[in-house]
């Protein structure tokens, strides 16, 4: 026996379709585009070094930029929270274990568009809470790290975060080999309009 195809599946087809292409447009408009201005590094033209453009999640986002150079690499995650008053600086350090790589964030030091030099405090990044009270009681990493394929540790700046208009200077003293201090470009942050795909519910730990 066949069975005749009635009038009411399909409305249930046009419905789906029309439900579809609902769930594709909320979609397309949540990922589309979001044009903001950042505070970005730059460095002085090096041959030993070399900034690029990076990921730290699966989304790609958001877009952070790696330092490579003298057989490590440092990707650099601004954590600025203006309302919070809160300025932090993450930093994912890669290399072989074999390179024998130390890095001591108290030696980090940043230059302010106003002339004020900031020591940083280094933490952690597990279990540190992002709250102003919490990062100025919480302990510091008191001795170098040794940087064992990767690391991860937050700078924290006991000072009003910079905005994203504000030119400031990140200097990376803390880094050591074996055979001695390993000199790390400067750092300069600068205002930069960029556009990125922002995902909902992003969050970086």
């Amino acid at each position: 026996m066949y069975r005749k195809a009635g009038g009411g599946g399909g409305q249930r087809v046009q419905g789906n379709h029309a439900w579809l292409f609902l769930w594709i447009a909320v979609f397309v408009g949540c990922a589309a585009p979001v044009e903001r201005l950042v505070s970005r590094p730059t460095i002085v033209e090096s041959r030993e070094w070399l900034l690029s453009d990076s990921c730290v999640t699966r989304g790609c986002y958001p877009h952070v930029d790696e330092l490579k150079g003298r057989g490590i690499a440092i990707k650099i995650v601004p954590g600025n929270n203006i309302s919070s008053g809160v300025f932090l600086i993450q930093l994912y350090l890669f290399a072989d274990e074999s390179a024998q790589f130390r890095f001591d964030p108290s030696k980090t030091t940043v230059l302010l568009a106003n002339g004020k030099v900031i020591t940083s405090k280094g933490l952690q990044c597990p279990g540190t809470t992002r709250t102003l009270d919490y990062l100025r009681s919480a302990p510091p990493v008191v001795t170098p790290v040794l940087v064992r394929t990767q690391i991860c540790v937050l700078l924290f700046f006991d000072d009003p975060p910079p905005t994203a208009t504000e030119i400031y200077t990140l200097t990376l003293n803390g880094l050591t080999q074996a055979n001695g201090d390993v000199k790390v470009p400067d750092l300069i942050f600068r205002p930069r309009l960029i556009k990125e795909r922002e995902p909902s519910g992003f969050f970086l730990s």
